[in-house]
């Protein structure tokens, strides 16, 4: 072990890769179990995707129209990942952590680095679903890694190609969610730099080459939408999905980004916040921690902004702070081994939480078992005084995870559809109501499912005759009349999209999960039923 740590340490790169790799493997366990699904985000890119497949276009598409919100490389990419390896970004963003972190905490902590970010719950959480914020997060990690790699270089040609690198993975940013990636790169970048004073950097032709290099890639979505969609583009683009979040509010406010970033984090952000702390005591550290701080600052100013926050945004400050928690890990100080302490305790209490989970019968003994002995495990290494072991910690923990992640939670969660549902729905159009079809399309190899959206588009699809899928709870809003037009094919329950931790807890201490879970109910139009409601 001792000898493979070494090889691994021993060049960055190597590092990189076997991150890389174990983002690969841990992403196994469930993936593709659309059972799994969770944020609410991913039901739409999901459809969107499914309708690019079924019709053919190479542009975003979704319910026969455009899609304007969000850029294509993520799509365009997940159409091909489909085909290879499911719905993973994590990889990526874990081999590029590495990087980050040796460039920031010396070429040692490459390894720590990467073993830290891949084993945190951020990157569990949303590694194996199709969101934007964790390959966008990918690709801020390169960009600030190479330009961190281009001041430490030791020839001008390892500067000029670090330098490029920089430029192209910032420009591919922006083809990821729009503007928001190279706004933030340029922030960060430019208050690390301000900081060691090597604001030249930004004038260095390689930078700009790298930049124009990425375009070709990004820039046709742009152009094709400015020309042939210019009204709807500016109006969902540029005003819907930017300037309208800086004037509403969805009810959550900034202290969620704090609180996101310290869950995400887990189990690292006790060191992470120890090395944030440490960062300050003198002046040599905090120019050792520029880009971390700037990156952690440039997000703070970003997206504290705005009054609209979702709680998926603090995964794009997760390789500063693995950055910041190697460095304190690395050279170890007076709070170091108390707070590897207290993480060994939580390790150890998220394993004994995994143990009693067993008590429910949906839950697969086989993974319930190894996630348990996989996060006391990771509770012995945290415990421990080597650096690295806390690396090796993350790594059990992030096997635990995976495990709960992939396999646990889709069994507690309830089939998305079950196999009745999908034959029922074959060769049929089916309306969705209240959510993105594009899950139980996958799910049911359906090629007819399209999205409703109140009572009225309700009412149109039973007129039309057209099969009908709901929640229980997305019935709210519409008439008793109108209720008694459909008629149950098909019904199964699964766990209800909103829960909260009292919901939980009675739930738990009764060993009962129904009284978690909602009807789905695929229902067909009532024959002679008439027109009303």
């Amino acid at each position: 072990m001792a000898a493979a740590l070494r090889f691994l340490q021993a060049r960055p790169a190597r590092a990189a890769w076997t991150c890389a790799l174990l983002a690969l493997a841990l992403a196994l366990p469930g993936i593709g179990d659309l059972d799994g699904l969770g944020h609410p985000d991913e039901a739409f890119y999901l459809s969107i995707v499914s309708d690019m497949a079924d019709t053919g276009h190479l542009m975003p598409t979704h319910g026969g129209g455009y899609v304007f919100q969000k850029p294509p490389l993520v799509f365009w990419a997940a159409r091909l990942s489909f085909a290879l390896f499911g719905r993973n970004a994590a990889a990526a963003t874990c081999g590029a952590g590495a990087i980050f972190a040796a460039e920031i905490a010396g070429e040692e902590a490459a390894l720590l680095g990467g073993l830290l970010l891949l084993g945190c719950l951020g990157v569990a959480r949303f590694g194996r679903e199709l969101m934007i914020d964790l390959p966008l997060c990918g690709l801020l990690t390169a960009a600030m890694a190479a330009l961190a790699r281009a001041l430490r270089a030791d020839s001008a040609e390892a500067a000029r190609r670090a330098l490029f690198w920089a430029g192209c993975f910032a420009g591919l940013s922006l083809g990821i969610k729009g503007p928001i990636g190279p706004t933030l790169l340029l922030l960060a970048g430019l208050a690390a730099l301000a900081l060691l004073r090597r604001l030249d950097v930004l004038g260095r032709p390689a930078l700009w080459t790298g930049i124009a290099a990425s375009l070709p890639a990004v820039a046709p979505w742009y152009v094709w939408a400015a020309a042939t969609h210019l009204r709807e583009f500016w109006a969902i683009h540029v005003v819907d999905q930017h300037f309208r979040r800086f004037a509403t509010t969805n009810g959550q406010n900034r202290w969620n980004l704090l609180l996101g970033a310290a869950l995400y984090a887990a189990p690292f952000t006790l060191p992470a916040a120890e090395g944030l702390a440490r960062a300050f005591a003198s002046r040599a550290k905090l120019r050792a921690a520029a880009f971390p701080l700037a990156w952690l600052a440039a997000f703070a100013l970003l997206f504290g902004l705005p009054v609209e926050h979702g709680l998926h945004y603090p995964v794009l400050v997760l390789p500063p702070l693995a950055a910041l928690a190697a460095q304190a890990l690395a050279a170890p100080g007076r709070w170091t081994r108390p707070l590897r302490a207290v993480t060994s305790a939580a390790c150890a209490v998220a394993g004994l939480a995994v143990a009693l989970a067993a008590r429910f019968p949906e839950v697969p003994a086989a993974a319930a078992t190894l996630a348990c002995v996989a996060l006391v495990l990771a509770s012995v290494l945290w415990a421990r005084r080597a650096p690295i072991d806390a690396g090796l910690g993350s790594l059990a923990t992030a096997v635990g995870s995976a495990l709960v992640i992939g396999a646990i939670g889709p069994a507690l969660g309830g089939p998305l559809l079950p196999a009745a549902a999908a034959e029922a729905g074959a060769g049929r159009r089916i309306g969705v109501l209240g959510e993105h079809p594009g899950p139980y399309a996958l799910a049911g190899g359906w090629t007819g499912g399209y999205e409703l959206w109140g009572a009225g588009a309700l009412r149109g699809a039973i007129d039309r005759g057209d099969l009908v899928l709901f929640r229980d709870h997305v019935l709210d809003g519409t008439t008793a009349p109108l209720r008694a037009r459909l008629a149950p094919l098909v019904a199964w329950r699964r766990t209800r999209p909103y829960l909260t931790p009292r919901d939980i807890a009675a739930a738990w201490r009764a060993g009962d999960l129904d009284a978690l879970r909602e009807d789905n109910v695929l229902c067909a139009p009532v024959a002679g039923g008439g027109r009303g409601g």
